[in-house]
């Protein structure tokens, strides 16, 4: 006899299965926090389904960084702006999206061939891909315009240009506008996100339009002007704030519902932000020279340091789990634990820099009173507190590694991202698999150029690299 009890869970079960297996990637990095996770799965071992490959590779915004900066005296640095290496991909049912800065298009393929479906052409680079909500595909261009095309077919639908200049500069070879969208757009509860901006010492405009229709009128909608900035790269969403990401500068963070402006948070720079399951927000690197996170409270009106990942240059969070890439290792630690150790250590900070001060501060005055006793007993004080408050930091600092639930060598340093049941690296020359509960590698692939994008879903894995292809795996 059929347990009907049983069958039904049974049902739901292989339902929830299937949902999992079949998520979606709707825009960069899977949502609007940037998590880079998602539920969905694969099957290992993966197997090469197509490739894409653009006649031309990318035509980044941004050349690279310098050489070395005479000003702060540092060589050898990183670019800080470098949210176009790659043609980066969005996936939603049977079609993949993606942004050419090769040939000025959003373009749209077949998931299970790779054969080109649509083609919108812009007049400038499509830098990020395109958000991909309600049947309608979502994309920023050079010329200074916002997109919204249908999704199926790439038929216009709208187009909005924040900016009234049309004036057009030479970059690469093409004509980009003073206004250029480079932040892509994203799209929340039926709203359209999206800036225009170049230079820091020029306008900047922050948009938020009907998704709909493309127009400002309505709740929640508004065209703000801003100065001092400079957006570069996807915005990020939280319930109520939305972060624009500079590049050099710090991110800022803007009220959702009037955009009004909260202030800078999280790192000194970069394009790479992700925020986290419980509204932290992590960001960096505080310069062109090192690797570094910093996480902070997602707060607008409150923004302490919770936390630091030097060395970092990638992170995913999920299921209270932090997968990090950092000075050639590839680990997987205990969050929680990891966080109140460190806010231990961030706690007794402010306090150890004092003392430092008062320590100085000491020594000149006993260089002037060198028979002062009541200057000798306050430095001994001090000294002994320094000591003591040094052994408790350095105390928690020892208790880090046991937060640490696996830690292996790791050359893919360039994507990260998390799929089910999968940790996924992207590298030079190559792709990896790693089993997220011990760090086992069970899977890899090589590819031509720096891995630099990865995505996954409907049971494909999307690699793209800075050479211009686009490669679909698949399991068995």
């Amino acid at each position: 006899m059929i347990n009907l009890r049983t069958l039904s869970a049974f049902t739901l079960a292989l339902m929830l299965s299937l949902h999992s297996f079949a998520e979606d990637w709707p825009t960069l990095q899977h949502d609007n926090r940037r998590s880079g996770a998602t539920s969905a799965s694969l099957n290992f071992p993966l197997d090469a389904n197509w490739t894409f490959k653009s006649p031309r590779p990318p035509q980044t915004a941004w050349e690279g960084p310098a050489k070395w900066d005479a000003y702060s005296a540092q060589s050898d640095l990183k670019s800080m702006r470098n949210f176009d290496p790659a043609f980066y991909v969005t996936a939603v049912g049977d079609r993949v999206y993606f942004g050419s800065s090769a040939d000025d298009a959003a373009h749209c393929l077949d998931a299970k061939t790779g054969k080109e479906i649509w083609t919108y052409y812009t007049n400038g680079p499509v830098r990020v891909p395109p958000t991909i909500d309600n049947g309608k595909a979502y994309f920023g261009s050079d010329d200074g315009n916002a997109y919204c095309v249908d999704a199926k077919t790439g038929e216009f639908i709208w187009q909005q240009k924040p900016a009234d200049d049309d004036r057009y500069i030479p970059v690469n070879g093409k004509l980009t506008s003073t206004y250029p969208v480079r932040t892509g757009v994203l799209v929340k509860d039926g709203i359209a996100y999206f800036g225009a901006s170049l230079l820091p010492w020029r306008n900047s405009y922050l948009m938020a339009v009907s998704a709909d229709s493309g127009h400002l009128d309505g709740p929640g909608l508004f065209k703000k002007v801003e100065t001092g900035m400079a957006m570069q790269g996807a915005f990020l969403a939280s319930k109520d704030h939305i972060y624009v990401l500079q590049g050099r500068s710090a991110p800022i963070v803007f009220n959702r519902d009037e955009g009004k402006k909260r202030g800078t948070i999280g790192g000194e720079g970069g394009i790479y932000a992700l925020i986290t399951e419980d509204n932290s927000f992590i960001a960096g690197s505080p310069s062109q020279k090192v690797d570094y996170f910093k996480e902070t409270t997602e707060s607008g009106e409150s923004r302490d340091q919770m936390a630091s990942y030097e060395g970092a240059n990638r992170i995913v969070i999920d299921g209270g789990v932090a997968y990090l890439h950092a000075k050639g290792e590839l680990s997987a630690f205990k969050r929680s634990e990891y966080m109140a150790l460190q806010a231990e250590i961030i706690q007794r900070e402010p306090d150890a820099e004092k003392l430092r001060k008062d320590i100085k501060t000491l020594k000149k005055q006993l260089e002037k009173d060198k028979d002062s006793a009541l200057l000798k007993k306050k430095m001994r004080d001090a000294v002994k507190s320094q000591k003591l408050l040094k052994d408790e930091i350095d105390g928690f600092i020892a208790q880090l590694p046991d937060c640490f639930m696996w830690r292996i060598e790791c050359d893919n340093a360039h994507a990260l991202i998390k799929a089910g049941n999968t940790l996924i690296a992207g590298g030079t020359n190559s792709v990896a698999a790693y089993d997220p509960a011990t760090g086992k590698q069970i899977w890899d692939t090589e590819v031509e150029g720096i891995a630099h994008g990865l995505a996954v879903a409907q049971g494909q894995l999307y690699v793209s690299t800075d050479k211009g292809y686009i490669y679909s795996y698949k399991g068995a």
